[in-house]
């Protein structure tokens, strides 16, 4: 039988992997939700799927069948109309109800739901890709974010990729809305590459060990810990240490009865955070 996913299993995965994130030190982490999500190496994710494909077969009339499907998890084919024809025809498509499938929408759901308790704090939590081995999520403060992707430097590299300009001039609702649009490219980079090298831009890392892990392909690097170091490794040692201290402290949180809530509400974070 397939493992449910659980809110309390997100949680756990958030506070342990986020932790920095949470408590205002950090614009971003990242982290890797196992299970399987999809039956592809490389999927990004598509929230209205399941929906659309509830749509097609309500249309077709065959929504019981789709029912039926979601139920038992099968793979066999399923009715959807041609999107150019006036006509009622149907073509055979594979059950977009598989075992991935469900869950996808499963953890879909305890995500964005996860999101809204979160976003009062400051705090937003996306998937930006399915794998085969686990849902890529990212979570992120979106003031922290736009202001680590204003960097000049970094505006340059992401815009010769594709990526729309980020305006950090606008008022606050507007900039967050300029940062979904670049994080939808960033979804579609997933898409098309296993790990887009720009993440670390997103995760906020420096712009000199972001460049200096493209330019010498992963190595010659002065230091190593939470990512590879290019630049000052005695600053990056420190800030390290203080992830980790973020780390436990939520840690310990957790294990006391708190939710990701009440940590991300109850942090120090006003502008420069604390921890």
């Amino acid at each position: 039988m397939m493992k449910q996913v659980t809110d309390e299993e997100l949680e756990d995965s958030v506070v342990r992997m986020c932790a920095p994130t949470l408590l205002g030190v950090k614009p971003a982490n990242m982290f890797t939700f196992s299970g399987h999500f999809s039956d592809d190496e490389v999927q990004a994710p598509s929230a209205n799927a399941f929906e659309d494909a509830r749509v097609w077969c309500r249309a077709a009339g065959c929504e019981e069948p789709l029912s039926r499907v979601c139920a038992d998890g099968c793979t066999e084919s399923w009715s959807q109309p041609h999107a150019a024809d006036d006509e009622h025809g149907c073509t055979d498509q594979r059950c977009p109800c598989t075992i991935a499938g469900r869950r996808r929408e499963e953890l879909g759901l305890l995500v964005h739901r996860l999101d809204r308790e979160l976003g009062p704090y400051g705090v937003r939590v996306r998937v930006i890709a399915w794998r085969a081995f686990g849902a890529i999520v990212l979570a992120y403060r979106p003031d922290l974010l736009v202001s680590h992707l204003r960097d000049a430097r970094t505006t340059a590299v992401l815009a010769s990729l594709g990526y729309p300009v980020l305006n950090s001039v606008l008022p606050a609702g507007v900039r967050e809305t300029s940062l979904d649009a670049l994080l939808a490219h960033l979804t579609q980079r997933f898409a098309m590459e296993k790990l887009p090298h720009e993440i670390g831009f997103f995760l906020g890392y420096p712009y000199e060990d972001v460049e200096g892990f493209v330019r010498h392909r992963g190595r010659k690097f002065r230091f190593c810990g939470c990512w590879k170091v290019y630049g000052d490794p005695r600053a990056a040692a420190k800030l390290f240490a203080r992830y980790r201290r973020c780390t436990r402290r939520c840690v310990r949180l957790r294990r006391s009865g708190s939710k990701v809530v009440d940590i991300a509400a109850g942090c120090r974070y006003r502008g420069r955070g604390g921890a």
